[in-house]
């Protein structure tokens, strides 16, 4: 049907339509068109990745000059994500059940069990990367806690 349609409107004529083929086919590309494709893809197009000239980078910083951010914002902006985004509490629940190497860790100035990191890290609103630090002994505390495994007899 879609070649007799094109056949019959002469679409393929520039001066009627757009089509390059006769239809009901998938095109296959020639290697340059492929290639030249290609290379206008290549490379982001928003500049991430890539140096800022000195003219650039003063623009962007005259423009954020003088802005002001409210409190509101620069405590959310202080905050861990999982805190200013969480999920549902029963998503929450799931993803714990379902984890299989998750340990408890105890706060050992509170004497409180967590039955996980990420547990832990919302209660006392802390990051658990720097939870993970403490265990591993990569730093002392964080926000002013200790922590342990629950079955570590250091």
């Amino acid at each position: 049907m879609e070649k007799n349609l094109i056949k019959k409107y002469n679409t393929q004529n520039r001066n009627f339509g757009y089509n390059i083929m006769e239809g009901g086919t998938s095109p296959q590309l020639p290697q340059e068109v492929r290639d030249k494709i290609a290379k206008a893809l290549k490379g982001n197009k928003n500049g991430l990745g890539k140096k800022c000239s000195e003219e650039k980078k003063r623009k962007i910083s005259l423009a954020q000059k003088g802005r002001k951010l409210t409190d509101e914002h620069k405590a959310k902006l202080r905050k861990p994500k999982s805190i200013t985004h969480p999920c549902s509490e029963e998503t929450r629940q799931k993803i714990i059940a379902n984890k299989k190497d998750k340990k408890a860790i105890i706060c050992i100035e509170t004497g409180i069990k967590y039955e996980s990191i990420q547990e832990c890290a919302r209660q006392l609103n802390l990051y658990a990367t720097n939870i993970c630090k403490v265990l591993k002994g990569k730093i002392k505390t964080t926000g002013g806690f200790h922590f342990k495994y629950e079955n570590d007899d250091i």
